[in-house]
């Protein structure tokens, strides 16, 4: 009963926070938007030419990879998929056994290369895990965690077509050395997991937007906050 008033007590904070975050932060909406994947496990993105036979990175894939697969399918790039919770490693090597364009790296994304433990769902049956303990569940398994310049560097990328970050709490972590780096991505698509206050959200949109990047897209739900970051100077798409 206590837990149950909890959550309906947090979905409601939730939900009023959303409101504000969408009346306080500037939009710039791009007629090559595009969403891709489920309703669950989709995202606003543009299928650029940029993004064709290009590079995707994709963290936290869960058992949902419906956008990875479309962005494939769309564009042709390779996406680098990294999860590092066991039972997702078992998901992607069925779904993806035919398909070469999709490489998954079993391991966690974070600020510096390490090993970190993660932590558990809420609710038993779910699959995200944590590196921030902000459900305060049980320690499940340690993990490699490494940054993404790193990951570049070790794979010889230069450049980003997307990022997408789908990290339980990770993504100000994970977007830090990028941003302070310069690193060259065309788009970051995250998602800011609640609970979380709209002061840091909104923070981390201002570093976006000091890096080049204007917010297209935020489709909030209330637990599920993604937004689609895209390179200010990136040209529209032609529309075909």
């Amino acid at each position: 009963m206590i837990a149950r008033f909890r959550r309906a007590l947090t979905a409601l904070l939730n939900y009023i926070r959303s409101k504000v975050f969408v009346r306080l932060e500037p939009l710039v909406p791009r007629a090559d938007l595009d969403f891709l994947g489920t309703e669950y496990g989709g995202w606003p993105v543009v299928v650029h030419p940029s993004a064709h036979d290009g590079v995707c990175y994709s963290a936290g894939i869960g058992e949902d990879a419906s956008f990875d697969r479309a962005l494939i399918e769309r564009t042709g790039c390779t996406v680098h998929a990294f999860d590092p919770v066991p039972r997702v490693a078992d998901y992607v090597a069925r779904e993806f056994a035919n398909e070469p364009r999709f490489v998954f790296h079993p391991l966690g994304l974070w600020s510096t290369d390490s090993e970190m433990t993660f932590f558990g769902p809420e609710l038993d049956g779910w699959v995200s895990h944590t590196a921030i303990d902000f459900r305060h569940t049980p320690a499940a398994f340690r993990a490699v965690v490494r940054s993404v310049p790193s990951v570049m560097r070790e794979l010889g990328h230069d450049h980003l077509s997307v990022l997408k970050l789908s990290v339980e709490g990770a993504q100000f972590a994970v977007l830090d050395p990028v941003i302070s780096a310069g690193t060259p991505i065309d788009q970051i698509l995250v998602e800011f997991t609640p609970p979380v206050a709209v002061r840091k959200v909104r923070g981390q949109c201002a570093k976006l937007r000091s890096a080049g990047y204007d917010l297209v897209a935020a489709p909030l739900q209330t637990w599920n906050w993604k937004c689609a970051f895209v390179r200010r100077d990136l040209p529209i798409a032609s529309q075909r």
